[in-house]
């Protein structure tokens, strides 16, 4: 966070510790300068001999514009903007039976221009106002400030009190008036929220901003990623949302349509001021959403010809089930399926290992050109990269190729036992998978 230094630390000696004072104590290279100016005045007939024309006037300053330079944190550059809060409180008061008179202002420049801060005067024989009671207090005010730069405060409080009573009868006059102000440099945090995947696939995310208002609006950015750092950023993001400037924490919404999941995406990532325009970049404004990877496992014909094959979900949970799809199959790719699914499951949603099985009695018979049965893990490619081929597994047809053909002319009559076998035929078929 930045920090304040002021330039003529003397002036700061000058201030006296007030309200705010005890509470802060006043050192350079703060976050928080508190300051205060005080004066009093008092006329009576303590004052001149006879009581008569008796009149006191005191002023106090800061001892001269105080230069307030706003210097860098840790991992801020200079120029970057950062918050500066002026607080102030005036006290005004006046009794007895002169006349007395008040008056406090105080003022800032930078870049040249001179802004008021307040400015009061009151004057009479009975008076008080108290801006941290009234309906203006305090009085705050807010300016942006580059790192690096400078600039000025001024207060001032005056007063006076005249006595003119020439027989000396009377309580005098008294006035007096306090100035308290607090200086604070205050730098905007921005920050991304948590990340997760809503019911219907969407992810929620969002930003927070605290400290201070932003100096302007930044974005939020979506990316696909390989890991959980802005360096393995894939592409251009995904979506971007111009944020708001005041503190406070806003959720954001991306729809489950997302595009094409990239080859080597495990991670969504939401970037809060991808440019680090407004605050140094910090870890706080990236949040990492794991993508689930769901891959069909290696098929296989078992001892009676059923089909066994299966799928699993790691990195992270489905946000909702898929399916795993048969298919015959001309190929090994899912251009060359052949028809509609043989055969489709549902799928769990949690992270593990989910082995599936298929009759030979449930397959049916092959269709023309069939050569291979595929398994297809989440065919619409709603969690899989674009082409990933761990989405799919293939198992080969047996061929049956006959290798010797004999014919048997036997009569009926050498078939006693069954003249139905008489004659026939002998081949061999080696088994090809």
């Amino acid at each position: 966070m930045a920090y304040l230094l002021a330039l003529n630390p003397a002036v700061l000696s000058q201030a006296l510790p007030g309200e705010l004072g005890e509470q802060n104590p006043l050192q350079n290279g703060s976050t928080t300068f508190p300051l205060q100016v005080s004066v009093q005045s008092v006329a009576d007939t303590a004052n001149a001999p006879g009581g008569y024309g008796t009149s006191s006037d005191n002023e106090g300053t800061l001892g001269g514009p105080l230069q307030i330079e706003v210097e860098p944190g840790p991992g801020e550059e200079i120029g970057e903007l950062t918050e500066v809060t002026l607080t102030s409180f005036a006290f005004l008061g006046g009794s007895g039976d002169g006349n007395s008179v008040a008056s406090v202002s105080e003022s800032y420049t930078f870049d040249g221009t001179n802004v008021p801060i307040l400015s009061y005067t009151m004057s009479g024989g009975n008076f008080y106002y108290s801006a941290y009671n009234g309906p203006s207090a305090p009085v705050v005010t807010t300016l942006f400030v580059p790192v690096g730069a400078t600039f000025t405060l001024s207060i001032t409080a005056s007063c006076s009190a005249t006595f003119p009573d020439p027989l000396g009868e009377g309580e005098g006059a008294e006035a007096g008036d306090v100035v308290v102000s607090s200086v604070t440099v205050v730098s905007p945090d921005i920050a991304v929220t948590s990340m997760s995947f809503d019911a219907s696939g969407g992810v929620d995310y969002g930003y927070a901003i605290s400290g201070a208002d932003l100096p302007e609006a930044t974005t939020v950015a979506l990316y696909w990623a390989s890991g959980t750092t802005t360096d393995t950023e894939i592409g251009s993001p995904i979506a971007t949302t111009t944020t708001d400037t005041a503190q406070g924490t806003y959720p954001l919404q991306a729809s489950p349509d997302l595009g094409d999941r990239p080859e080597g995406a495990e991670y969504l990532l939401a970037v809060a001021d991808p440019d680090n325009d407004i605050t140094p970049a910090d870890p706080s404004k990236v949040a990492a959403l794991a993508l689930p990877d769901v891959d069909s496992m290696p098929m296989s014909f078992d001892a009676v010809g059923d089909v066994n094959y299966g799928y699993t979900i790691s990195n992270a949970d489905l946000p909702q089930p898929t399916t795993v799809d048969l298919y015959w199959a001309s190929g090994t790719t899912t251009d060359t399926e052949i028809g509609s699914p043989i055969a489709t499951t549902t799928t769990d949603t949690a992270q593990g290992t989910y082995p599936l099985e298929e009759a030979r009695s449930e397959l049916g018979i092959p269709p023309a050109g069939a050569e291979y049965i595929l398994a297809v893990v989440d065919p619409d490619g709603e969690f899989q990269p674009s082409g990933n081929p761990d989405g799919v597994q293939f198992l080969q047809l047996p061929e049956l190729d006959v290798s010797s053909f004999v014919l048997h002319p036997d009569p009926a009559n050498r078939w006693a036992s069954n003249p139905n076998f008489a004659g026939g035929v002998d081949f061999t078929s080696p088994l090809n998978v």
